[in-house]
């Protein structure tokens, strides 16, 4: 299966605006098809900071994925990278975080 990457969920009532880590053009897909079909992970690149899986990070930074979220703790995944100390996800996910 491929990794669904909404990247907006506003603009649209009824859809959201998508990529996939095969096809980077992106597109409209319907909300109920995803909520349905789908697992929602919450904080995806936090765990995957936490975890060291940088290919993950790297696919989602790939589909502009936002570094600068906050999750219950309000901890970034560049603070979750730190505190892991897997370097190459600091050293990814620095330069990106520089602007918060």
């Amino acid at each position: 299966g491929e990794i669904l990457y909404v990247t907006d969920d506003a603009k649209y009532k009824d859809w959201y605006l998508a990529t996939t880590n095969k096809n980077r053009t992106g597109g409209l897909v319907p909300k109920n098809y995803v909520e349905e079909s789908t697992e929602k992970l919450a904080n995806a690149l936090h765990d995957a900071a936490k975890r060291g899986n940088i290919e993950f990070l790297q696919q989602s930074l790939a589909n502009k994925a936002s570094v600068i979220g906050l999750d219950k703790a309000g901890n970034t995944p560049f603070h979750w990278a730190c505190y892991s100390g897997d370097m190459d996800c600091v050293k990814l996910l620095l330069p990106l975080s520089l602007s918060i």
